[in-house]
């Protein structure tokens, strides 16, 4: 129904990464949140109305599995825009702000060819940084510094700032009925509601703090008690349960609600 500058494709029972594709990203560049070999591979391309496929790579399109996809457009980098995709070319200071993105952002993710995705949302403290990987997020300021009024800052690591290296990202406004970031505390529960997002999500992806757990995501289309991780391992049940009227319930797993965590 668009023109997406956003896709993310997930197979939903194999052992295979999500796939990430920015209209920032060069034509023949799809990547993966986690660093592999595959990161040139030309997976997804971007049409006036959806995105093709490479028919020859299964973590996309293998014979008879299911995929579970999102894609976002519109991307305005302005004071009005509410998505901004863009790049940027590292150069390997301690800090560098990206002052691009034309607006406040509650959401950044950031991807270099080789490296692992890396984001941060507005719920965080300063300094705070996010994997979509098993592996906890960084405090010390060496992933994310900020975000800023008009863009933000990233710190040193070789993940968001190495020198000369071109990174890709997308950022993303918190907008009343569209989009919300926030914590929770985890309490080993089943069919937990989590509610006062304001809407009905189509997306919820959750990431606990600590505890060496991965990135989970459920959307509309997964229908009901399903979820995916965005590595390389099959979806599963009692994670992400549902996706309700005013935000969404949660089960027993790591991914989700680990008594003692905290989420975001």
């Amino acid at each position: 129904g668009f023109q997406p500058q956003v896709v993310i494709v997930k197979h939903e029972t194999a052992t295979n990464h999500a796939r990430l594709k920015l209209s920032s990203m060069p034509a023949n560049t799809t990547m993966d949140f986690i660093t592999t070999a595959s990161d040139t591979a030309s997976l997804i391309a971007l049409n006036a109305d959806g995105f093709t496929l490479n028919t020859a790579d299964a973590n996309v399109n293998a014979a008879g599995a299911r995929y579970s996809w999102v894609a976002l457009g519109g991307s305005s980098c302005t004071a009005s825009g509410t998505l901004c995709v863009g790049s940027y070319t590292g150069d390997g200071a301690a800090s560098q702000a990206i002052t691009s993105v034309g607006f406040q952002p509650a959401f950044v993710l950031t991807k270099k060819a080789g490296g692992n995705a890396i984001w941060r949302a507005a719920s965080m403290a300063a300094d705070v940084g996010q994997y979509f990987s098993a592996v906890d997020e960084l405090t010390n300021g060496t992933l994310f510094k900020t975000l800023d009024a008009t863009g933000f800052t990233v710190g040193n690591s070789a993940d968001v700032n190495t020198t000369s290296a071109p990174y890709y990202f997308l950022a993303l406004k918190a907008v009343p009925g569209a989009l919300q970031v926030g914590t929770y505390a985890g309490n080993g529960g089943t069919d937990r509601n989590l509610t006062g997002v304001g809407f009905t999500p189509d997306v919820v992806f959750t990431k606990r703090t600590t505890g060496l757990t991965a990135a989970w995501y459920s959307l509309t289309d997964l229908y009901g008690d399903f979820a995916v991780p965005f590595t390389n391992a099959a979806g599963a049940v009692d994670v992400l349960q549902a996706l309700s009227a005013d935000g969404f319930q949660v089960g027993t797993l790591a991914g989700a609600n680990s008594s003692g965590g905290t989420y975001h």
